[in-house]
């Protein structure tokens, strides 16, 4: 099958038994040298701690990959940035993040949903909202979810809009996202859902 079913099957895999968690490793390096970016940064994180030489050899094939493909591009900066972070290098960490956040502003899903994560930790509400948004505009599950508790709270600039918020939870749960179904189902026990127009 095609490099993305291999990782997503190798997801899987690595909550499971000590033989499982060796086939997902072997899939997640299959998948990587297939050219799957994200397969690369996963492999990377399986051998981080055990075998480092093995972690830098994906390490560098993503970073090849990245001059190339924008979805690489966005893992490779990812890498960077834990690295940097792992080796308290603020400098580079600062470049690093500087890089995602390029990649956020030219349109990068992925890069938009960790800017939007990140800023919200970081209590930068309003920055936060703006790029949960976009990536919900790109169909992000985690970014509709963001932005439907950003209604349900008032926060970001968004003006408190409970059945607005609960409308974008629902279409976060029926893209898979758990944590907004567990959201969306609280909603519908204090009443919030009532209102909210139906996605379809």
């Amino acid at each position: 099958g095609p490099p993305s079913s291999a990782r997503c099957l190798a997801h899987i895999l690595s909550e499971g038994s000590p033989s499982e968690q060796a086939r997902a490793r072997e899939l997640y390096a299959s998948a990587a040298q297939a050219g799957d970016a994200p397969a690369c940064y996963w492999a990377y994180l399986q051998r981080e701690e055990g075998d480092p030489a093995a972690a830098r050899r994906f390490r560098d094939l993503l970073r090849a990959q990245a001059t190339q493909q924008a979805e690489a591009a966005y893992y490779a900066a990812l890498l960077d940035h834990r690295e940097a972070r792992r080796a308290e290098d603020e400098a580079g960490a600062a470049r690093a993040r500087a890089e995602l956040e390029r990649l956020a502003e030219e349109g990068s899903r992925s890069a938009q949903v960790w800017l939007a994560e990140t800023l919200q930790a970081e209590g930068s509400y309003e920055r936060a909202f703006v790029f949960a948004q976009l990536a919900a505009s790109q169909g992000s599950r985690v970014a509709l979810r963001l932005v439907g508790l950003f209604h349900l709270r008032g926060q970001g600039g968004a003006a408190p809009d409970p059945p607005r918020g609960v409308h974008y939870l629902l279409r976060a749960s029926r893209l898979g996202d758990a944590e907004s179904m567990y959201r969306y189902a609280l909603c519908l026990r204090t009443g919030q859902g009532r209102d909210a127009p139906d996605p379809e």
